[in-house]
C-alpha cells in the first residue's frame, strides 16, 4: 500500500510539473503575440528556438575566438601583442556596453527588424521614417556582407590547408571565389531544406563551439616548444604598417578585434522565432557576448605566449598565420591539419547562422515595404509559417498541393475539410474529411504537422458520427500523445465512411483558438 501511495504521489507531482510547464509556455506564447500586436505585427513564423538554441546561434555567429585567429596578423602588425590585448579588452567592454542598451530595446520591442524599427520608434517624429529607412538599408547590406565574408574566409582556409598538405598546389583567386560560392550554396540549402531542425543544429553547434576551443587551446599550449615572457605580451607595441604615430597604428589594429565581435545582434533578427522573446533575446545576446569574450581572450593570450618565430608567422605561405603557429607548436602537418579543420568547420557553421540572420532581416525590411520587390521578398513558405487565419489555411493547402512529390496524386475527391473544437477544455480539434480518398487523406496528414502549435495524434483516423463526437476514450485511455486507429459508420452519411483526425491544441495556433473561442456554433466548414 505504501509503495502504491508513493507511486500515486509521484504521478501527481509529474502531472503538476507538466501542467505548470504548459501554463508557463501558454503565458509565453500569449506574451509573444501581444508584443507583436503592440508593434502592429502578427505572428507569421514558427517559434521553434529556445534560450539554449539561440545562445548557440549567437555564439557561432559571433565566432570570436575563431575570428581572433583568422585576423591575427592585422592586429599584430598594427599594435603588436600589447595592442592586441588592450584593444581586445576595450572592444569587449564596448560591445557589452552597447548591447546592454540594445538588449533593453529588444526586450521592449522584440521584432526581426531590430535597429530600423527602434530608430523609427525612438527617433524624432519629423525624421524618424527617413532615419529608419537609411538604417534598414545599412543593416541589410551589412548582413549581406557578413555572409560573404564568412564564406570567403571558409574558402581561403580550405586553400591554406591545401597548401599545407600539397607542396605543388598553387592557389588562385578564382578558386577561392568558387569555394566561397560553394560554401554559400551549402549554407543556403541547409537553411531551406532542414530549417525545422535548425534549433537542434544550433544547440549542437554551441557544444562544438566550446569543445573546439579546448581542442585547439590544450595542444597549442602544451605542445609549444616554449612560452614567451609576459613582458613581451603586455608591454610590446608595434607599428609595422609604418603609420605616423603608434596611437594611429593601435586604433587601426583594433579593427581586427571589432570584426571578431560583429554579429551580436543576430539574435535580435531571429526574435520572431524565439519563445519568450522579450526575455530570452536579451539573455541570449548578453550570454553570447560574455561566453565568446572569455573564450576569445583566452585564445588570444595562448597564441601570443606560444607565438614562436615572429618572422615565420608573418611571412607564412599558408595564407593564415595561425596555421603557421599551429605547425610551429606541434611540429606535425597532420596535427596542424586537424586543428585547422576544427576552425574551418566552425567558420562554415557560422555561415549557416549568418544566412539565417540575413534572410530574416531582408524579410522583415521587405515586410515593411522597404525593399524593391517587397511583395515577393516578404512571402513566407508554407513549411515555416504559423497559421493565423482560416484564409492562411487555404493558402497553405493550395501551396502544398503544388508539390507533386509530396503526395501520390491530385486531391480532387477531397472537397471539404471541417474543423470543430472538442473536449471539456476545448483544446481538442476534430478535422473531418468528406468524400475521403486515400491520397487526399495522406496529403492532409502530411500537411498537419506544419500547422504551428497543434500536436497531431496521427494516425487517429475515425469515421465520425454526424454529431461530431470524437471518441472521448481516445484522450483518456490512449494517453498523450498516443495514437490509434479506429472506424465507425457515419450515421449521417448512408453507406459511406467519413474520416477524422483528432489533434491537441498546444496553445500556439490562432486558427484553432479562434474556432474554440469565437465560433458561437462550435463549428466551421471550410471549403477547399
Amino acid at each position: 500500500m505504501a509503495k502504491d501511495s508513493l507511486e500515486t504521489s509521484d504521478q501527481f507531482k509529474m502531472v503538476e510539473i507538466r501542467d505548470d510547464r504548459q501554463t508557463r509556455q501558454q503565458k509565453s506564447v500569449e506574451q509573444d503575440r501581444e508584443d507583436l500586436a503592440r508593434m502592429g505585427k502578427k505572428q507569421v513564423l514558427k517559434r521553434q528556438f529556445g534560450l539554449m538554441s539561440m545562445l548557440g546561434f549567437g555564439c557561432i555567429v559571433l565566432s570570436t575566438w575563431e575570428g581572433v585567429l583568422a585576423l591575427f596578423v592585422v592586429g599584430f602588425t598594427n599594435g603588436g601583442p600589447a595592442g592586441l590585448v588592450y584593444g581586445y579588452l576595450l572592444t569587449w567592454i564596448g560591445t557589452l556596453s552597447i548591447f546592454i542598451t540594445l538588449s533593453e530595446l529588444a526586450s521592449m520591442a522584440p521584432t526581426s527588424g531590430g535597429q530600423y524599427y527602434w530608430c523609427a520608434m525612438l527617433g524624432p517624429p519629423q525624421y524618424g521614417k527617413v532615419l529608419s529607412y537609411i538604417t534598414g538599408w545599412l543593416t541589410v547590406f551589412g548582413w549581406q556582407a557578413s555572409v560573404i565574408s564568412a564564406s570567403y574566409l571558409t574558402g581561403t582556409m580550405i586553400q591554406g590547408l591545401l597548401i599545407l598538405n600539397y607542396a605543388d598546389y598553387d592557389p588562385k583567386p578564382w578558386q577561392a571565389m568558387l569555394l566561397m560560392w560553394a560554401c554559400l550554396l551549402v549554407a543556403v540549402l541547409l537553411n531551406t531544406l532542414v530549417s525545422n531542425f535548425l534549433p537542434k543544429i544550433e544547440g549542437a553547434i554551441l557544444i562544438f563551439h566550446v569543445v573546439g576551443f579546448f581542442a585547439i587551446l590544450i595542444p597549442l599550449v602544451y605542445l609549444a616548444p616554449g612560452h614567451g615572457p609576459a613582458s613581451e605580451v603586455f608591454t610590446t607595441f608595434l607599428n609595422e604598417g609604418g603609420w605616423g604615430t603608434q596611437g594611429l597604428s593601435f586604433w587601426l589594429g583594433v579593427s581586427s578585434t571589432v570584426f571578431a565581435f560583429l554579429g551580436a545582434d543576430s539574435v535580435v533578427h531571429m526574435s520572431e522565432e524565439i519563445q519568450g522573446a522579450s526575455v530570452n533575446v536579451p539573455r541570449a545576446i548578453i550570454g553570447s557576448i560574455a561566453i565568446n569574450g572569455a573564450l576569445g581572450f583566452g585564445m588570444l593570450l595562448a597564441v601570443l605566449f606560444t607565438l614562436g618565430d615572429v618572422k615565420a608567422v608573418l611571412g607564412t605561405d599558408y595564407i593564415y598565420p595561425f596555421i603557421q603557429i599551429f605547425l610551429q607548436s606541434n611540429n606535425s602537418s597532420g596535427g596542424t591539419t586537424a586543428m585547422t579543420a576544427v576552425i574551418l568547420a566552425l567558420t562554415f557553421l557560422s555561415t549557416i547562422g549568418l544566412v539565417a540572420t540575413s534572410s530574416r532581416m531582408t524579410w522583415s525590411f521587405a515586410r515593411d515595404r522597404g525593399l524593391p520587390g517587397w511583395r515577393y521578398l516578404s512571402k513566407v513558405s508554407w513549411w515555416t509559417r504559423c497559421l493565423q487565419t482560416v484564409s492562411d489555411l487555404k493558402e497553405l493547402t493550395f501551396d502544398f498541393d503544388q508539390f507533386q512529390n509530396f503526395h501520390t496524386s491530385r486531391c480532387n475527391p477531397c472537397d471539404n475539410i471541417h474543423l470543430r473544437p472538442f473536449g471539456p477544455d476545448r483544446t481538442w480539434i476534430c478535422y473531418r474529411l468528406e468524400h475521403p480518398h486515400f491520397s487526399c487523406y495522406q496529403q492532409f496528414l502530411r500537411l498537419l504537422p506544419y500547422i504551428g502549435g497543434a500536436t497531431p495524434l496521427a494516425p487517429l483516423q475515425w469515421a465520425c458520427e454526424s454529431s461530431w463526437r470524437c471518441p472521448e476514450s481516445t484522450a483518456e485511455h490512449r494517453g498523450f500523445p498516443g495514437a490509434g486507429v479506429g472506424a465507425m459508420e457515419g450515421s449521417g452519411v448512408s453507406g459511406s465512411r467519413q474520416q477524422c483526425l483528432c489533434m491537441h491544441l498546444d496553445g500556439d495556433n490562432t486558427v484553432l483558438q479562434q474556432l474554440a473561442q469565437d465560433n458561437p456554433h462550435n463549428r466551421l466548414d471550410y471549403e477547399l
